[in-house]
C-alpha cells in the first residue's frame, strides 16, 4: 500500500474512533438527563405501581370495614374477597406488587398495611421505599423518596425506552461527527473552532431529542 493510501486509511480510522467516542459520551450524558426527566414517573417499576394500587384499594376497604363493624379488621384477610381476592397468594396471604405479604398492624385503632418495597427490607429509597396505607398521597408523583436512584433507573426499571433513545442520540451524533470530519485541504485554527462548535451544538441537540422522546414513551408505558 502506498504512503498516501496508508495515510488515508489512518485518517478514516481516526475519524471512526473519534465519532464512536463522541457518540458514547453523548449516550452517557443522555442517560442521567433521561433519569432527571423521568424519575418522578410512577410507572417505571410495575411492582411499585401495583403495590400503590393495592394499597389504595386496601385503605378504602379498611375504612369501609371500620364504618360497618365499628372497628378495623384484625387482618387483611377479613376484608371482602372482592377487594383482596386478586391480591392473594396461593398461601392465602395478601401480597404486594412483588408477591410479598403486606405487613399489617393495628395502631391505636387504626389499621396500617405496609410494603417494604423491591428489596423487601424496612427502610430504603426509590423502588425500595416502604409504602403504607398511612402515607399515600393524592399526588402520584410523591413522595420524592420513592423516586428511583440513578442506579435503580438504569438497572431496575421495567421500561428501557430511555436507554434506546439515549443510544439513538449517541448514534446520531456519531454519524454527524463522522461526516463533519471529512478531510479538508488545510486544518486552520478557524476551521477547528468551527468544527468544535458544530459538534457541541449537535451534541446538545441530540441530548434534548433523547430526553424529549423518552418522556412520551414513558408516559405510554
Amino acid at each position: 500500500m502506498s504512503e498516501p493510501a496508508l495515510r488515508r486509511v489512518r485518517f478514516h480510522a481516526l475519524r471512526l474512533c473519534l465519532s464512536i467516542l463522541v457518540g458514547c459520551i453523548v449516550t452517557a450524558i443522555a442517560v442521567p438527563v433521561s433519569w432527571h426527566k423521568n424519575s418522578h414517573n410512577w410507572l417505571l417499576n410495575s411492582g411499585q405501581y401495583e403495590t400503590r394500587y393495592r394499597l389504595w384499594a386496601i385503605k378504602n376497604r379498611i375504612e369501609e370495614y371500620a364504618k360497618t363493624n365499628g372497628t378495623v379488621p384484625g387482618s387483611l384477610n377479613q376484608l371482602p374477597a372482592s377487594t383482596v381476592g386478586s391480591f392473594t397468594s396461593k398461601s392465602g396471604s395478601v401480597v404486594d406488587g412483588w408477591g410479598r405479604p403486606f405487613e399489617y398492624v393495628v395502631i391505636e385503632g387504626k389499621g396500617v398495611a405496609t410494603s417494604h418495597g423491591l428489596d423487601g427490607l424496612p427502610g430504603g429509597i426509590g423502588f425500595d421505599y416502604d409504602f403504607s396505607t398511612d402515607d399515600l398521597s393524592d399526588n402520584y408523583f410523591e413522595p420524592d423518596a420513592a423516586h428511583p436512584t440513578l442506579r435503580q433507573f438504569v438497572f431496575e426499571s421495567d421500561n428501557c425506552a430511555w436507554f434506546v433513545n439515549s443510544q439513538l442520540a449517541g448514534m446520531f451524533i456519531a454519524i454527524v461527527c463522522f461526516f463533519c470530519t471529512s478531510r479538508p485541504k488545510d486544518f486552520t485554527p478557524e476551521l477547528i473552532v468551527a468544527l468544535g462548535f458544530v459538534l457541541l451544538l449537535c451534541a446538545v441537540l441530540a441530548i434534548i431529542i433523547a430526553a424529549w422522546l423518552t418522556g412520551p414513551l414513558m408516559r405510554g408505558f
